[in-house]
């Protein structure tokens, strides 16, 4: 694949180290073969991916996030006021 064939070119404390900043951006994605494409550049040219952007509507932190949210909610017949 594109991603393999451009972090074998590094050791593997920065292919460990890419990977983890890449996981974190893959977790707000709700893209995520395209947000993999848009880092693989910064990846070739050894830059840093920097911060990801904010959780986007149906990525996993978000899905993550409504089902926590959904779970401290109480239900409808348990409702007493």
């Amino acid at each position: 694949s594109k991603l393999s064939d451009v972090l074998a070119k590094y050791d593997s404390e920065r292919r460990r180290e890419y990977m983890r900043d890449l996981e974190k951006h893959l977790e707000t994605s709700s893209r995520p073969s395209a947000m993999v494409m848009m880092c693989l550049k910064k990846l070739g040219e050894g830059l840093p991916l920097g911060r990801p952007g904010p959780p986007a509507p149906g990525c996993y932190l978000d899905r993550q996030r409504r089902e926590r949210d959904e779970s401290r909610r109480p239900r409808d017949g348990d409702y007493r006021p």
